[in-house]
């Protein structure tokens, strides 16, 4: 508990002192609105740390990511913890030790073992398929797990374009905007760049 501790305030001390690069101008005003201290040259963005823990207080302390099927809703939170598997990989070995390019038929095979795993938690088909467009990359990806495995989908989160295409897939799949609503199937990680920093497209995507 103590270690916990430590860095909790150590993460406080740097969101108030240093502060997170946010190269959007959107969020930049909206942090700023909810009491942030944004310095727009610099595209930086201070916390106070009375503004985190009034935002942490304010959060529940769990949630449900809900598969397609209610037997793999997925409580978040308190002590529950989920086992998730790897991302946008771009090559894979076959089983007779061969090193290829991922593709979307791997994708998919990916989903499918994912879904038949009861250890592992979602159903993203771990690659980055390359035998298609690279622009539709990340429609292929939510068509691969959406329809290989009812566990709980993730997107991708490059840009406005593929932000968009991916929650009004999951909202399909969901059986509409509302029905997406109350059991929403989908979740996406927004990755900070070190030092400090968060990518412009992942920003885009965020904006969303």
């Amino acid at each position: 508990q103590e270690q916990v501790s430590k860095i909790h305030w150590s993460s406080l001390e740097i969101l108030e002192q240093t502060g997170v690069k946010v190269p959007h101008g959107g969020l930049l005003s909206l942090l700023q609105d909810h009491g942030a201290l944004v310095d727009p040259a610099s595209q930086v963005a201070r916390f106070p740390t009375s503004l985190v823990e009034g935002a942490l207080k304010g959060s529940p302390s769990r949630f449900v990511w809900h598969g397609r099927k209610p037997c793999h809703d997925l409580p978040l939170g308190e002590d529950q913890v989920a086992l998730l598997g790897a991302s946008t990989m771009v090559m894979v070995y076959d089983l007779e030790g061969e090193r290829r390019p991922s593709s979307f038929q791997h994708l998919k095979d990916f989903s499918r073992l994912k879904d038949a795993l009861p250890n592992i938690d979602d159903g993203y088909g771990a690659v980055h398929p390359q035998d298609v467009p690279e622009s539709a990359a990340h429609a292929y990806s939510m068509l691969g797990q959406f329809t290989n495995s009812t566990k709980p989908g993730r997107a991708r989160m490059f840009g406005k374009v593929v932000s968009e295409d991916c929650l009004r897939m999951a909202q399909v799949v969901a059986g509409g905007e509302e029905a997406f609503r109350q059991r929403p199937n989908l979740m996406a990680v927004v990755n900070t760049v070190s030092p400090l920093t968060n990518a412009p497209e992942q920003m885009e995507a965020l904006w969303v």
